[in-house]
């Protein structure tokens, strides 16, 4: 095949059928490996250069046609004894799994949710969220993952959106549920305790949170479960292409908040690129399930992946950063998701062997390659035989897009994207593809793409565009470029970018620069406004001994710029020092309250230390 034959393949690529694009896929993974002769075009999209990672086998594999609930009873009905959850020591097995979502399944329709409404949940990982989530897709019922820390404001906005009339709540919450507006009409309110599920001896010190009488909507777990017990249950909802699963809700650190529909088919892409990666995966492998609900990352790699895959997934509803060492001294797992932020903590920790850990994935945020350097480190010199894996993707595309593999890496990349995505680099004004090492706007073109927002038509415009050749893409917002490795290396968002006087300059740079300081324990850069240049850069610090000398580090600092071959005006025009960087509530560092710190003289007094 010449490089003019791949090139017009290229636009004929939409109107290819599944099996041939498999039989290209497998032919491009030759060139790659170099068991076929020919050359390469020059453009990611077109080459594929990660596939020579892959086997035969992750490529030549298909996504099953079926709803979430179905592949995960197809892949576990024969393991019914296995254990699928262990919630605070208490070990649930696949068979009361299917038992507990059974039940919930009739519960619901005892109450009169019914195939097509929208049911929301606000709530962390505790089993009765996974039992409802897995009975709302045996119904036909789409769940409505929200965060339990938002007000009631937005709780209104997000009831209100979808016409939800029944809401599953975690006690802490019920009284934000039930303090919404009327008009958001809400029939039934289902109140979970957290420690309804856990063993005897946690209950037994236990309080009640919430009075029920207070507001006839509401019914406590153990009530709802009981609604049902008589309640015929109806005929299972059959699989149709692109039906929705589930709405979650984009994170909000860089505009309002957008309900994000996946389908049956995004869940069940993730779950199959998932397996077909070289990681070392096994059924009854222990998963430490820190990651929350709602945010895709947490619901399709954190509870919908390892469960179907037949993990063991340790849920951890509590987690909070400064528990880290003690859970995995405690669990020992084999896998842990979570973002950089939730991994810092173990560069303090010297005890902890890790020979029982396998996978550590990353994802969320770029992993900074001072980090990924020390954590390295840190697990070889702990008996661990593996690397960090760095993952790359949003929730646009249900959160999983690429991945570092151990032997599979290149220090400051995001991985490689798996073996039926593609990712590749445009020009943000025109779409044309850049080539390797030529930065644009980071597209992906995947089998988890999201059906669209809910409602909205013209913002899923915005992000999901047809190309040229009629392949649709999702566009990230990062700007980033592709290797002739296949390594896809982010350096930073669009919208992160500082223009100042008409020169771009990108956070990430600086802050990768600025970390290799040893006294710099993290660091964040965003935009200050000025009159003069529009907009300049200004860094956070978090130094690694409060008492340090910060006219000296900043001289230093300063040079890191010249180092490290970046202009003069990447060179911050501020340096505030402060004891930790404010994450958002999926460990991401939370830009937006930094960027108010930076532009607010009375943020100021409260968080900078110096």
């Amino acid at each position: 095949m010449t490089k003019e034959e791949l090139i017009k393949l290229k636009d004929d690529i939409a109107t290819l059928s599944e099996e041939d694009k498999k039989e290209r896929d497998l032919y491009l993974r030759g060139l790659a490996n170099g068991d076929i002769q020919g050359p390469p075009v020059g453009y990611p999209s077109i080459d594929k250069p990660w596939l020579k990672y892959y086997s035969k086998e992750n490529i030549d594999y298909d996504i099953p046609k079926c709803t979430c609930y179905e592949f995960l009873y197809e892949n576990n009905k024969d393991h019914l004894d296995n254990i699928a959850i262990d919630y605070y020591g208490k070990k649930i097995t696949y068979k009361e799994l299917f038992d507990n979502i059974k039940k919930t399944k009739k519960s619901l329709e005892s109450i009169g949710v019914k195939k097509g409404d929208i049911v929301s949940l606000v709530a962390v990982h505790t089993p009765e969220v996974i039992y409802s989530f897995y009975a709302l897709n045996r119904i036909g019922a789409i769940s409505n993952f929200i965060d339990p820390r938002s007000n009631v404001t937005a709780l209104e906005n997000y009831f209100s959106e979808v016409n939800s009339k029944y809401v599953l709540t975690v006690d802490l919450f019920t009284d934000k549920v039930a303090a919404t507006n009327p008009s958001t009409k809400i029939d039934k309110i289902v109140e979970i305790n957290p420690v309804n599920s856990a063993p005897f001896y946690i209950r037994m010190f236990q309080k009640k949170k919430h009075n029920k009488k207070s507001d006839s909507r509401i019914l406590d777990w153990n009530e709802f479960i009981e609604a049902g017990k008589n309640v015929s249950p109806s005929e299972d909802f059959k699989y149709k292409k692109d039906y929705p699963a589930t709405i979650v809700h984009t994170g909000g650190t860089t505009g309002k908040p957008k309900g994000v529909l996946l389908s049956n088919d995004d869940f069940s892409g993730v779950v199959c690129e998932t397996k077909n990666t070289p990681l070392p995966l096994n059924r009854q492998d222990k998963f430490m399930n820190i990651t929350v609900p709602f945010v895709a990352f947490g619901l399709a790699l954190g509870m919908h992946t390892p469960m179907t895959l037949g993990w063991k997934s340790v849920l951890i509803p509590d987690y909070t950063i400064d528990k880290m060492n003690k859970l995995m001294k405690k669990h020992k797992p084999q896998l842990v998701m979570g973002t950089q932020t939730y991994y810092e903590p173990l560069l303090e920790c010297d005890d902890y062997d890790y020979s029982h850990t396998k996978v550590l994935l990353t994802g969320g945020m770029p992993t900074k390659e001072e980090f990924e350097k020390k954590i390295n480190q840190k697990i070889k010199d702990n008996n661990g035989d593996f690397t960090i894996s760095k993952g790359y993707s949003m929730t646009e595309a249900s959160s999983m897009g690429t991945c570092s593999y151990t032997g599979v890496n290149e220090y400051g990349s995001n991985g490689v994207p798996l073996s039926k995505t593609n990712i590749s680099a445009f020009a943000p004004d025109d779409n044309h593809e850049m080539m390797y090492d030529q930065a644009g706007e980071i597209c992906i073109n995947t089998p988890t793409m999201m059906l669209g927002y809910y409602n909205n038509e013209e913002e899923t415009s915005k992000v999901i565009k047809e190309h040229s050749d009629g392949t649709k893409w999702v566009h990230s917002g990062d700007i980033g470029y592709v290797t002739q490795d296949g390594f896809v290396h982010i350096k930073g968002r669009i919208k992160r970018m500082i223009i100042k006087s008409g020169f771009k300059i990108f956070p990430s740079e600086i802050e990768e620069s600025y970390v290799k300081h040893p006294l710099v324990k993290n660091c964040s850069v965003v935009a200050m406004d000025d009159s003069r240049d529009g907009s300049v850069p200004v860094a956070f610090i978090v130094l690694e001994d409060e008492n340090a000398d910060v006219n000296e580090i900043e001289k230093d600092l300063r040079q890191y710029i010249e180092k490290d071959g970046m202009p003069s005006y990447f060179e911050p025009q501020k340096f505030f020092y402060i004891e930790h960087l404010p994450i958002t509530s999926v460990g991401k560092v939370n830009y937006r309250e930094l960027e108010s710190i930076a532009n607010n003289n009375e943020a100021k007094k409260v968080l900078i230390k110096k």
